[in-house]
């Protein structure tokens, strides 16, 4: 399903107890424009005033440095009364005989937009993390793969990251979108951390993968 075509009667026939999204995670997509993303801004905000009485929201963008300032503007634009520029070292990927460039560290960067109904952000609708505003995953992580052994998704997050952003930017019971769902970490993230979770993935095989990985962690083997 394309994310961009959600909307409140979706979220009505498929939710029970819905009461609006408290944080939006977007992993931006490469082929997304700055339309996509200025739609993408007026759906959530437009799911929030049907269908909730949510006095604010936020929103995570996970992008490329080269990206950030452009989204920024973009969030800036969209009504949301305070956009933040973070970052994250993403850690090491733990892999059998690697090649040292996969396994270096790298910066990649986030927006963060915060929507409030007064027009002012209070001190526990922000990041609760360091004013640099710093993401430092710390241990290695693992890569999902394929049957053939292939990354099922080149784009993949640390599980630190994206729990560390849903305990930060969402209250417990919270709703959260991660709205380009990829191999599924960021639903993992919410189940861990006591949220509510709606993924959206357009593409089938990494749906498909999805799947399998909640149920592996649902109904685990014996």
């Amino acid at each position: 399903m394309d994310v961009l075509k959600l909307d409140d009667n979706i979220m009505q026939q498929r939710t029970q107890n819905f009461s609006g999204f408290h944080l939006a995670i977007l992993d931006f997509p490469e082929t997304w424009t700055v339309t996509d993303l200025q739609r993408f801004c007026i759906m959530l905000r437009y799911i929030n005033v049907q269908l909730s009485t949510l006095t604010h929201y936020n929103i995570v963008c996970l992008c490329s440095l080269s990206q950030q300032a452009e989204i920024h503007r973009v969030l800036s634009s969209e009504t949301f009364c305070k956009v933040e520029h973070a970052f994250y070292r993403k850690g090491s990927v733990q892999e059998d005989n690697a090649p040292r460039s996969v396994l270096q560290q790298d910066v990649g960067a986030l927006v963060c937009g915060f929507w409030s109904a007064s027009g002012r952000v209070s001190t526990d609708d922000q990041l609760t993390r360091p004013r640099s505003n710093f993401f430092d995953i710390k241990e290695p992580w693992t890569l999902a793969k394929t049957d053939n052994g292939s990354p099922v998704n080149v784009h993949q997050k640390p599980l630190q990251l994206l729990q560390d952003i849903v305990d930060a930017m969402s209250p417990k019971q919270g709703w959260v979108l991660d709205a380009c769902s990829g191999t599924g970490t960021g639903i993992v993230a919410c189940l861990l951390g006591g949220r509510n979770c709606v993924a959206v993935e357009l593409e089938e095989s990494q749906a498909a993968h999805v799947t399998r990985r909640l149920t592996s962690l649902v109904f685990p083997k014996e």
